[in-house]
């Protein structure tokens, strides 16, 4: 409604809040382990973050700009 105020903070959260419990988990029971990231990756991680700015701005268009950095940040992260 026009008038309702919304809790949008709260999905990120519980989402973040899941993925610290499974990291910290895999941690303790030796199922994760470090990874050397080659510089590929790090140009996906520089992309994501570059792409967070413009996700979160009023225009559709620098909105829709920074989704796709992030998604060809993650891309370059988790593929090559």
């Amino acid at each position: 409604m026009s008038g309702e105020h919304r809790r949008s903070w709260i999905l990120p959260v519980i989402v973040v809040a899941v993925g610290a419990y499974f990291l910290v988990t895999g941690m303790q029971r030796g199922t994760l382990s470090a990874v050397t990231l080659k510089p590929v990756n790090w140009a996906g991680i520089v992309l994501m973050a570059a792409g967070l700015v413009p996700a979160f701005m009023k225009k559709p268009t620098l909105k829709l700009l920074g989704v796709a950095l992030c998604g060809i940040g993650a891309i370059l992260v988790i593929c090559l």
